[in-house]
């Protein structure tokens, strides 16, 4: 029989440990993350003018936002229909 030293049994323990309440702590921040409603709704349906792409995104600053095809700075479309 291989003698395993008390020593190596203890740290096998303590990883063990550490390793299922990592997995516990990831598994809540992971079940309590905030989701997002991506629904069109005029507040945060952009058009550029440049590329002529509309795209939705988060309207926490007002009512501009970066165009994901350009870059460009758009506004919100008051005209666009949905």
């Amino acid at each position: 029989m291989i003698p395993i030293p008390p020593v190596h049994i203890f740290s096998a323990f303590i990883i063990a440990t550490f390793s299922i309440l990592l997995v516990i702590w990831l598994h809540s921040e992971l079940k309590h993350r905030p989701s997002y409603d991506w629904s069109v709704v005029r507040e945060r349906l952009f058009h550029c003018d440049n590329c002529h792409i509309s795209f939705l995104a988060c309207n926490e600053k007002g009512n501009s936002a970066r165009c994901p095809g350009c870059g460009e700075h758009c506004f919100i479309g008051k005209k666009r229909r949905i």
